[in-house]
């Protein structure tokens, strides 16, 4: 990782405790960003995602299991016209929940850092770099049931009795 150059703070904020506030402040808006589906689509030279969900995800005991929030790649909204106007509203309060800066933390990142964190319930956002440094960054990303098993397969190796942090997308230990 190589970066010199100024700017790019970092700001994250748990999705999963903004759906809890807006489920305590609005059932309504929570219960309709449960059920309606909405598009998200990546297309370029490199790729063709397409993909509907729901952008709060709860699993069989209404516990949220993973948020899908990501505005940039929203794409055509494919729901019941007469869920339009209540999924925007929601949409919009849940999306102003998640971007008030109470609800972030802050972070300068400096030539060998490195961040991890759950797509799936940390939204991240980055102020610009200046436009002469140098800012050459390598990702990775891991999915959270290969994450779940190493975990596990290593508490074993160990005998280590310590509990699987819950980390969403319904892994549990």
């Amino acid at each position: 990782v190589e970066y010199k150059t100024t700017g790019g703070k970092n700001f994250f904020s748990d999705t999963f405790k903004a759906a809890e506030t807006l489920r305590k402040a609005n059932p309504s808006a929570f219960r309709i960003l449960t059920k309606c589906f909405n598009t998200f689509q990546k297309v370029d030279k490199h790729n063709h995602f397409i993909f509907r969900r729901p952008p709060i995800i709860v699993d069989e005991y209404d516990e949220i299991v993973s948020i899908n929030y990501s505005p940039q790649f929203e794409g055509p909204l494919k729901i019941p016209f007469s869920d339009v106007i209540p999924y925007y509203k929601a949409h919009k309060e849940f999306a102003s929940i998640i971007n008030d800066p109470m609800n972030h933390v802050e972070l300068q990142m400096h030539e060998g850092d490195l961040i991890s964190f759950n797509n799936r319930r940390v939204a991240h956002a980055r102020e610009a770099f200046a436009s002469d440094g140098l800012r050459r960054i390598l990702t990775c990303y891991i999915d959270t049931d290969e994450f779940s098993s190493n975990w596990r397969m290593l508490r074993d190796k160990f005998q280590e009795n310590i509990k699987l942090p819950r980390i969403g997308s319904r892994t549990y230990d």
